[in-house]
């Protein structure tokens, strides 16, 4: 499943211009250049969407998404904490409110 998951990651990104791979045992990461807020919701939409279609009964998938602003007051080492962190309670988010869902982080650092 973990391979078909990155299939999907990749077949739903555009190939050269973002970044998926997988950040640890069951989680994956996307980093999607040049995009907005809504676009990434879109392209995460579509990779749950395959998700499903791919048919894992009894598995769910959980995405979130996090804007990666650079706050000038902090080192980029904090930045990337900052990013993880954020990415990581929208992550939660979705799988206390229901999993097989999209959340995007709306508070920041």
């Amino acid at each position: 499943m973990l391979n078909a998951v990155g299939m999907i990651l990749n077949d739903c990104t555009r190939h050269n211009v973002d970044f998926t791979f997988r950040y640890g045992g069951d989680e994956f990461a996307a980093i999607l250049t040049q995009t907005s807020e809504e676009q990434a919701v879109r392209i995460m939409e579509r990779v749950l969407h395959s998700f499903q279609q791919a048919g894992f009964s009894g598995t769910t998938l959980s995405i979130g998404l996090a804007c990666c602003r650079r706050d000038e007051k902090l080192t980029w080492p904090e930045n990337a904490a900052c990013m993880i962190d954020r990415v990581d309670k929208a992550l939660y988010r979705a799988k206390s409110e229901g999993k097989n869902r999209v959340m995007l982080d709306v508070e920041g650092c």
